[in-house]
């Protein structure tokens, strides 16, 4: 500013805008606290080849800005996604880079989209067109291995869509492309639509890290049945990871025998997620070595009830999800498989979920849910190290609501249960406004609230969720039950402090939460009877003045002591 003002000649401040609007419009430069990183100049409409612009697709449009790089980038954290989430990118091997924020945006005439969700706050989506898949092969190698903020909830996920003209596999990637992208960030989950050749599957398998693999449906798979991926698994020796196969079916992702192959495998994977189309194999996986198992099982009317009595179920956290074709029987299924699990006894986290098919939308009968419901009150009291029971992944086809007392009334002297996750629904606007709480409360979630209310006082270490991990509430009553349970756990676990801390840990809790609540006081009070008889026998009068016990200053002496060497360590 005060350079324009000191041109005085109109033509000095015309070259001066000219120059400042050229600088900002062509160059974009980031500061960074460590240094400069000057990444992307701005190429005009006009300056564009006639061989960029064939690339481009017909309904390109020119308000989107074009760049090429500078320097090329080996981090996303090189780029600022607030301002550049809308751009183009051109690379001197002959392809252009499109990234967009909204999926509903992407130009669909190529058959691979690259998406990276919840990387540095953002989700980005992005395509490359060019002349050659080979060129093509290697742009998508280069952004798919930027690195970024190690993160397990980061998606990098290649879809195609199989209904465009032009076609580019990811068989078109070398596998030591391949092993490029997955080892730049190595513990974000990898999502892949693609053909596998043996050379890519073998890449899959063989990462000397643990791996989040999922392997989407439809019309892909391994081109040679998963042999080769198979094969691989069986010699490893170190944990997988996670590997989610979608949908496998005869002439699926895997091959049956291949598939019996990986199940049979000995704890190379610690979560195992398929979803299975053949009744020949439905129950195998139950029978995989894995610490957790989510297994949907289609066609579960043409499973025999008495299958389940011969299953081991070797996993400990277990999800199935039975689709039901139509709804004869459905219960009996359900019931047997509980009641193997009743047996067995080892489980720590227990999921059921009911789905139905296209054929079937009836709402099961209630005396078979009833049914149903009295089995996992057995499986619940015979899995005495169960910490998580959820229900809520269940259509409306079955309501577990109205048969939730006697789950309540088994949670509440069960030892390790601590959460219990249930249905919900959402209710009309407007509609709960003029209705009583305990009438929109049934309605929310098919149960009495006095159910809930008599578990959470009788088990004061159990929360009920809604399916969004919310807790379920009627905005009263069942919100202070909640907040002195909070402070009943909070107070045992002071219990388990260092001796010379508990002390100041407990005068705390009682001066900042405990010490206008009668309850809150009488919960600490009663859980510290040491600490208040200590601290009333350390009270000297002596001189008219009182004193702390020694050990009360010696704690708040290695309190503060402690907070001082780590604000030194910080600094």
């Amino acid at each position: 500013m005060l350079l324009s003002s000191a041109l005085t000649s109109p033509s000095e401040l015309s070259c001066y805008l000219l120059f400042v609007s050229v600088l900002s419009a062509c160059v974009y430069v980031r500061k960074n606290t460590k240094h400069e990183v000057p990444t992307l100049q701005r190429i005009p409409w006009h300056r564009l080849s006639q061989r960029q612009k064939a690339l481009l697709p017909l309904n390109f449009s020119e308000s989107w800005p074009v760049y090429k790089f500078l320097d090329e980038p080996t981090a996303l954290g090189e780029f600022d996604w607030g301002i550049h989430d809308e751009i183009v990118i051109w690379r001197e091997n002959g392809t252009f880079i499109f990234i967009y924020k909204d999926y509903d945006k992407a130009y669909a005439k190529r058959r691979v989209f690259v998406i990276l969700e919840n990387v540095q706050g953002y989700n980005l989506h992005y395509m490359v067109y060019g002349e050659r898949e080979a060129a093509i092969a290697e742009t998508i190698t280069f952004f798919g291995s930027l690195k970024h903020e190690a993160s397990p909830q980061t998606v990098l996920r290649f879809h195609r869509c199989n209904h465009c003209s032009l076609s580019l596999d990811l068989s078109s990637l070398l596998p030591e492309q391949l092993a490029q992208m997955l080892d730049s960030n190595p513990t974000r989950c990898i999502d892949l639509e693609a053909d596998f050749s043996a050379k890519q599957s073998e890449i899959l398998a063989t990462r000397p890290y643990p791996l989040d693999l999922l392997l989407m449906k439809g019309e892909h798979t391994f081109l040679d049945g998963g042999t080769a991926f198979v094969e691989a698994l069986e010699l490893r020796k170190s944990p997988f990871g996670k590997l989610i196969v979608s949908e496998t079916s005869n002439g699926g992702m895997l091959s049956i025998s291949n598939l019996e192959r990986l199940l049979k495998l000995e704890y190379v994977f610690q979560t195992l997620d398929l979803s299975i189309r053949n009744t020949v194999c439905a129950l195998l996986p139950f029978n995989a070595k894995v610490k957790t198992l989510y297994y949907r099982v289609h066609q579960a009317n043409d499973v025999h009830p008495e299958s389940f009595d011969s299953l081991n179920i070797p996993a400990i956290d277990i999800t199935p999800i039975f689709v039901f074709e139509w709804s004869f029987a459905w219960h009996t299924r359900i019931i047997s498989f509980l009641n193997r699990v009743a047996v067995l006894g080892h489980f720590e986290r227990l999921c059921i979920g009911v789905d139905y098919g296209s054929q079937n939308r009836e709402r099961f009968l209630f005396d078979e849910v009833a049914s149903v419901a009295d089995a996992l009150t057995a499986a619940l009291r015979a899995n005495q190290r169960l910490s998580c029971l959820e229900l809520h992944q269940t259509r409306t086809c079955l309501l577990w609501g109205p048969h939730l007392r006697g789950i309540f009334e088994c949670a509440e002297e069960h030892p390790s249960l601590r959460e219990i996750r249930v249905q919900s629904f959402k209710l009309r606007d407007g509609s709960d406004g003029a209705e009583d709480e305990n009438r929109v409360f049934s309605r929310r979630y098919y149960f009495d609230r006095s159910w809930l209310k008599r578990l959470l006082s009788r088990n004061r270490k159990i929360v009920v969720l809604n399916e969004f991990g919310e807790r379920c509430s009627d905005g009263s009553t069942i919100d202070q039950l909640y907040a002195l349970n909070d402070v009943y756990n909070g107070s045992a676990n002071l219990v388990k402090e260092a001796t010379d801390l508990r002390p100041l840990l407990v005068t705390k809790a009682f001066t900042e939460r405990a010490s206008n609540n009668f309850q809150y006081t009488a919960l600490l009070l009663s859980q510290h009877t040491d600490v208040l008889c200590e601290l009333v026998q350390g009270v000297d009068q002596e001189d008219g003045a009182p004193r702390r016990s020694n050990r009360l200053l010696r704690s708040k002496r290695k309190t503060e002591d402690s907070s001082r060497a780590r604000k030194k360590s910080r600094k």
